[in-house]
């Protein structure tokens, strides 16, 4: 098969894919910057903190999380390593209910 050809259906193939993974963090932070900024008086910086924060411990997360996805593929197997995925998901999703305002 032609080279170009391989190239457009790997495109086709994780172009939408990489769209649809790549929301949910810019999503979050807009939500997660608009929960964070009544808790602070106006003209104070902490909401914007707030989200540094967020992309610091991103950054931290996906340092880690690929070293461990290493030694754990490494030490255990691929399909124990992505059960451990699967449950870091899953516990990110029963976490999500606490990020939710709480009612005055």
């Amino acid at each position: 098969m032609n080279f170009g050809y391989r190239l457009f259906v790997s495109g086709v193939l994780l172009v939408p894919l990489g769209f649809v993974m790549g929301m949910p963090f810019p999503t979050g932070l807009r939500a997660f910057a608009a929960l964070a900024a009544p808790e602070y008086p106006a003209g104070t910086n902490a909401s914007d903190n707030a989200v540094e924060w967020a992309w610091a411990m991103n950054a931290a997360a996906s340092v880690l999380g690929s070293a461990l996805a290493m030694v754990i593929a490494i030490q255990f197997g691929l399909t124990v390593t992505l059960v451990c995925g699967t449950g870091a998901y899953l516990l990110a999703l029963v976490l999500l209910p606490a990020l939710r305002p709480k009612a005055a």
